[in-house]
């Protein structure tokens, strides 16, 4: 029974970015040693998603109505991607997922990465028409979520695997790199959407 216990710990921890050991320092350097690098990897990532932002001030400020889903678009492609890799690094550490299993593992989150992109980029659109008044944001939102959804889930499936080949611990270094990339990503999505909507379908 303490074993199962002990194991499932090292799951948990390691999906937040540390480990085991780090429940035994007693050093508060020691503790700060461990999870530092990796938050300072996510600041970097939030930097770089307030570049993008900055990068479309402009759009922003001639649609201010997309200002309104970004929390949304950001959220939902990062729950997407740790839903999906926390599956994938779950399955890892278990034994359930062999390496001759890998692809049919990739062609299974593809599928249920597809369906819920659809489901999450139809409801969103619907709520953007109504909250905009039938304006093209709705179009932009339900598109970018479709995309962001979709490939958040699939970077979430990947990585830990494109990590385990190089022989690094996928649930250490997946999950913070995971959520960096998706709000990155998911903010070039949506912005790239509206910027090809608003400047090519007239």
């Amino acid at each position: 029974m303490h074993d199962i216990v002990d194991e499932a710990t090292e799951d948990m921890v390691r999906l937040a970015a540390t480990s085991s050991a780090e429940m035994e320092e007693r050093s508060v350097f020691g503790v700060m040693r461990r999870r530092l690098p990796w938050l300072l990897l996510c600041l970097v990532g939030t930097l770089l998603s307030g570049g993008v932002l900055e990068h479309f001030d402009r759009l922003l400020a001639a649609m201010s109505s997309l200002v309104l889903f970004v929390p949304a678009i950001m959220a939902m492609g990062g729950n997407s991607g740790i839903q999906t890799s926390t599956v994938t690094v779950r399955s890892l550490a278990t034994g359930r997922l062999r390496p001759g299993e890998v692809m049919q593992a990739l062609w299974r989150e593809l599928r249920v990465a597809m369906g819920m992109a659809c489901l999450l980029g139809l409801l969103v659109c619907a709520v953007a028409w109504v909250w905009t008044h039938g304006s093209r944001v709705a179009y932009c939102v339900g598109s970018a979520m479709f995309a962001a959804v979709f490939l958040s889930a699939i970077l979430g499936a990947g990585i830990p695997l494109l990590f385990r080949s190089l022989r690094i611990d996928p649930a250490i270094a997946s999950g913070p790199l995971i959520t960096t990339l998706n709000d990155v990503v998911s903010l070039l999505i949506y912005f790239g959407v509206a910027l090809f909507v608003f400047s090519w379908m007239v």
